[in-house]
């Protein structure tokens, strides 16, 4: 899984660097197709279907930017549940539910925040891909546009807004291009948890003003929105992981012809904040596949922690191992005049835990 990963994430990188290139005005558009064509024929290796490959010729620029922050959302959702018996990593199995190069949970809670991290990676990275090749169209040295209405008295709003439009019709495409039609309530569950990624971003976007003009006095500002770190919508989405709703399918039916999805307690509709699910989670202590469940033989662990992370949780009360190793660590750090530091290399004793 590693070398793999090695290889797909040095591929995305590679094709990111192309695509920046190419979207310049020094290439055609034939030379823009034949390198959207072999990188997309590339892809194709690392079970990429049919219709995402015909996606990935179409939009190739969109496309390699997806990948991309589909991987951050991803690592992101790794690092915030890195404590938990569920930690976002994912099966080196085949699968018709791979998504570059990812296995994704089915059904449950955690399938809901990581179909919903991985959107907002998607649409946090195209969107912020395209604010850089955006060009404001000003009179003045502040990039403000004073033609644009006044929300407040002296400022105006430049036209450098991150605007999440194409990131979230392009990750919407995604998920829909992608997904196998396997039940209705499943592909319906897949598509609202990836707008509520699309909230996770617009939600923790921020307000930025700058002093326009030349006289310093302040009066009038040019103000923007902005993106704020992955980070941040990322903890937003872990906050909505802690109420997700399980839905069932109503009589109720939708204006495109589906049934509408509802809580199953009060039979009401989800907000488009809420994540959903419809299967109940496994207790992901032992290892099963068809249940997305890794296990948690081998998890590192806190043998003195009462939290998620401790021993007697993570390890599902089968107890753990103990070992030691020594380690290199720099050691007798000292500072040479001003700015230079040395150290010595030093053996370092650690313990850690290992569950059953």
């Amino acid at each position: 899984m590693k070398h793999r990963n090695l290889a797909f994430n040095f591929f995305v990188q590679t094709w990111l660097a192309i695509t920046i290139a190419y979207n310049g005005a020094s290439f055609g558009d034939e030379y823009k197709k034949k390198i959207s064509s072999h990188l997309c024929k590339n892809e194709y290796k690392y079970k990429i279907t049919q219709p995402m490959l015909d996606l990935c010729k179409e939009q190739a620029y969109n496309f390699g930017y997806a990948i991309n922050g589909f991987n951050r959302g991803i690592t992101e959702c790794q690092s915030l549940f890195t404590n938990q018996r569920w930690n976002c990593s994912t099966f080196d199995v085949d699968s018709e539910f791979t998504l570059f190069n990812t296995v994704m949970s089915r059904g449950s809670k955690e399938a809901a925040v990581q179909m919903a991290m991985a959107s907002a990676g998607m649409i946090e990275g195209i969107t912020a891909s395209l604010r850089r090749k955006k060009k404001p169209t000003t009179k003045d040295e502040s990039g403000c546009n004073t033609q644009l209405a006044q929300q407040n008295p002296g400022e105006y709003y430049s036209e450098c807004d991150a605007d999440l439009t194409i990131g979230n019709r392009f990750a919407n495409l995604v998920i829909k291009t992608w997904q196998p039609q396997t039940n209705q309530e499943e592909v319906q569950m897949n598509e609202h948890n990836s707008y509520v990624g699309k909230m996770a971003v617009q939600l923790n976007m921020q307000k930025v003003c700058r002093c326009a003009g030349i006289s310093g006095n302040c009066v009038t500002k040019c103000c923007y929105q902005t993106l704020k770190p992955l980070k941040v919508s990322a903890q937003w989405l872990q906050a909505q992981y802690s109420k997700a709703q399980k839905v069932v399918r109503s009589q109720r039916v939708r204006r495109d012809g589906r049934y509408l999805l509802v809580n199953e307690k009060d039979g009401k509709e989800p907000a488009n904040t809420d994540l959903i699910y419809i299967l109940d989670s496994p207790d992901y202590c032992t290892h099963d596949i068809n249940k997305n469940s890794l296990g948690t033989t081998g998890r590192l662990c806190n043998n003195t922690s009462l939290d998620t992370n401790g021993c007697e949780y993570m390890c599902c009360g089968r107890g753990y191992v103990t070992e030691e190793l020594n380690v290199d660590d720099f050691c007798k750090c000292k500072f040479n005049r001003c700015c230079d530091v040395t150290c010595d290399r030093c053996k370092k004793t650690i313990t850690r835990h290992i569950c059953k």
